[in-house]
């Protein structure tokens, strides 16, 4: 059991999407030293690697790119069929490009953001 706040509460399962940015990986590294599960939900699964590598405890690198419905889909198949459960979600991926002036499109008609 991890106690946070004060409280007891059961090892969780949680998915951290772009998860291998420096807030993220603090957030799992937190987590993991916890005692809960980390799923490092990321588009670029070298640069997850790496940052699991730092993160170390129970966490698990799964490829998702959030612009693609297909990732989507095989990521939540793989949730589901793979871990059954899931108690945090932290929705942190994003394409953040200050810079670009054009609408960019994702290949399934979504604007990137």
């Amino acid at each position: 059991m991890a106690c946070y706040k004060g409280r007891f509460m059961k090892s969780k399962t949680c998915i951290i999407t772009g998860a291998n940015s420096e807030i993220e990986k603090a957030k799992a590294t937190r987590l993991t030293r916890k005692g809960h599960r980390v799923i490092l939900a990321c588009r670029n699964t070298e640069r997850a690697q790496n940052a699991q590598r730092e993160i170390g405890g129970d966490s698990i690198v799964v490829q998702l790119d959030l612009s693609q419905r297909a990732s989507i889909h095989t990521f939540t198949d793989w949730v589901r069929h793979e871990i059954g459960r899931v108690d945090v979600l932290i929705n942190n991926a994003a394409d953040f490009d200050l810079p670009r002036t054009e609408q960019t499109m994702t290949k399934d008609g979504f604007e990137t953001i």
